[in-house]
């Protein structure tokens, strides 16, 4: 039933309620004011995996932006794994205009623009040069390993039976 929900939302439409949980650095669980729940997935960016470096500062700085806020999604369509890909809006603090918390995690240093799935966001590419500029987050260490690539390393690393690289180890 809620696969059949997602496939009527129009990229576009919007959604509202609150937070209940942040299962990784660039993804939330949304509890609508319908009732029904959705992993929103951020649109535009890509934060550390959980299991490299900056992972887990990234995952927490988003709960606690989230934490105890209500959320609006603007919806961009869905991935491959059924997440709803969206532009969340909230507002950071008491009497201030909501914000794009894509953007903010990506001006903050905490996520890059995806360009391979947003290339012409202007507003994405212009946050992670500041952030990048002003060494923040993540960009404090020299060379952070971007995302896709820590993904393909892994994914070369169990193809090629490395030590310590397959599931439970």
């Amino acid at each position: 039933m809620l696969m059949e929900y997602r496939r009527e939302l129009a990229r576009g439409a919007e959604l509202a309620g609150e937070v209940l949980g942040v299962p990784d650095s660039d993804a939330l669980l949304l509890k609508a004011t319908d009732g029904r729940e959705h992993r929103i997935r951020l649109n535009g960016i890509d934060a550390p995996e959980l299991q490299q470096p900056f992972g887990k500062e990234s995952q927490e700085l988003l709960q606690q932006l989230l934490r105890g806020r209500k959320l609006r999604v603007v919806t961009q369509g869905e991935d491959r794994a059924g997440q709803i890909i969206g532009d969340v809006f909230v507002r950071l603090a008491e009497r201030q205009d909501e914000k794009l918390l894509n953007v903010e995690l990506v001006e903050r240093g905490w996520a890059w623009h995806f360009v391979r799935f947003a290339k012409d966001n202007r507003q994405l590419s212009e946050a992670e040069q500041r952030a990048r500029a002003g060494r923040l987050g993540l960009w404090a260490e020299a060379g952070p390993v971007s995302p896709w690539d820590f993904r393909r390393q892994q994914a070369e690393a169990v193809k090629s039976g490395e030590p310590g690289t397959k599931p439970g180890q």
